[in-house]
C-alpha cells in the first residue's frame, strides 16, 4: 500500500489558514513560513492514502474504562496492504524537500536518512516501533546503525508517519462510538494532547491528540495530565486583547496547554494549524517556566 496522489488541493485550506494566522499575529511568520512546506504536503499525502481499516483490533470496554487506550503501536502499524517501508520512501519524496525548506539545520540529515531509505537499508518497522513505542534506547542503536543523530531521526520519522498515524487513527476511532472514557490521553493511541479547545453549549472542553489527531471530550475542571481536580490549583491566563486564546496550567504538575475558544466562529479551525497559531501563549507559558502536557515540534521554544 502507497500514498496516491490526492485528487483534491488538501494543502489550500492548511495555507489560508497559516496567511490568516500571519496576517493576525506577524510575530509568528517565520515559525508560520517554517512549517507551511511541511503541512501541506502532509496533507496531501494523508488525503491519498487508503481507509486503513483493515484489521482492526477487539473492543475491551473494560481496559477502556480503567484508561487503557484501544490500540497499542503493533495496530498502527499492521494494516491489510501496508507495506511501510514503500511508504516511506514514497513519503518522502515531498516530505523530505519540504522539511529542507522549512528547517534547514536538518539537510545533511535529511540527505542521509533520503539515501538509506532508497537504498532500502533502514529497518523501517523497527525504527518505528522504537519511537512510537518510547523505546529511546532502541531508537539510539537504529539511530547509530543508520549514522544518524536520535533525535534528528526520530523527528523526521515522526513527519513522515503522520499522515499515516493519522489516517490509521481515523479508522480505529469508529471503534470508540459509545464507549467510556474520561482520561486527558487519546482514548485510541495514549498520548496526551497538543492542545484544547471549547465548543458547543456551555463551552465543552475537547483535546487534540498530539500524535493521532483524534479529538475527544475531557472535564474542563481537571488537568488532561496529572489529573488534578483541584480548583486552588487550576489557573488560566491569556494575551491581552485575545480573549479567545488561552493557556490552561496545573500548579500541581508545572503542565500547560494551549486553548482555543471555538464558539461563535464563522468557520471551523483548520485542525492541521490550529495550534501553531498559539505559539505565542507556548512563549508567555514556558518563560513562566511551566511545560508543555506534550512537546511538539513547535512548541520547543529555546
Amino acid at each position: 500500500m502507497q500514498p496516491e496522489t490526492s485528487p483534491t488541493p488538501a494543502a489550500q485550506p492548511i495555507n489560508q489558514a497559516l496567511d490568516q494566522l500571519a496576517r493576525q499575529t506577524p510575530a509568528l511568520k517565520e515559525v508560520i513560513e517554517a512549517f507551511r512546506p511541511l503541512k501541506g504536503a502532509q496533507a496531501e499525502i494523508k488525503a491519498g492514502l487508503p481507509a486503513l481499516d483493515q484489521p482492526l483490533p477487539a473492543v475491551d470496554p473494560a481496559r477502556l474504562a480503567q484508561g487503557a487506550p484501544l490500540a497499542g503501536v503493533e495496530d498502527f502499524l499492521s494494516c491489510q496492504g501496508l507495506d511501510l517501508p514503500a511508504y516511506l520512501r514514497q513519503a518522502a519524496g515531498p516530505l523530505l524537500p519540504a522539511l529542507k525548506k522549512g528547517f534547514p539545520a536538518l539537510a545533511a540529515d535529511l540527505a542521509a536518512l533520503g539515501a538509506i531509505l532508497e537504498k532500502g537499508e533502514l529497518d523501517a518497522e523497527a525504527c518505528l516501533k522504537a519511537l512510537l513505542g518510547g523505546d529511546q534506547d532502541g531508537l539510539e542503536r537504529l539511530a547509530k546503525q543508520a549514522g544518524l543523530a536520535p533525535a534528528a531521526m526520530g523527528f523526521i520519522l515522526l513527519q513522515l508517519a503522520k499522515p499515516l498515524l493519522e489516517r490509521r487513527a481515523q479508522a480505529l476511532a469508529t471503534l470508540l462510538t459509545g464507549q467510556d472514557w474520561r482520561q486527558g490521553s487519546c482514548p485510541v493511541c495514549g498520548s496526551l494532547p497538543e492542545m484544547a479547545y471549547l465548543q458547543g453549549e456551555g463551552g465543552q472542553r475537547w483535546l487534540r491528540c498530539s500524535l493521532c489527531a483524534h479529538h475527544w471530550r475531557f472535564s474542563r475542571t481537571a488537568c488532561p495530565v496529572c489529573a488534578n481536580d483541584g480548583q486552588d490549583q487550576l489557573e488560566f491566563f491569556y494575551a491581552e486583547g485575545r480573549e479567545n486564546q488561552r493557556v490552561d496550567l496545573c500548579r500541581r504538575c508545572g503542565k500547560y496547554l494551549v486553548t482555543l475558544d471555538a464558539r461563535g466562529q464563522d468557520a471551523p479551525p483548520v485542525w492541521e494549524v490550529a495550534a501553531l497559531g498559539l505559539v505565542h501563549l507556548d512563549l508567555l507559558a514556558q518563560e513562566k517556566g511551566l511545560s508543555p502536557a506534550s512537546w511538539c515540534a513547535w512548541n520547543q521554544v529555546k
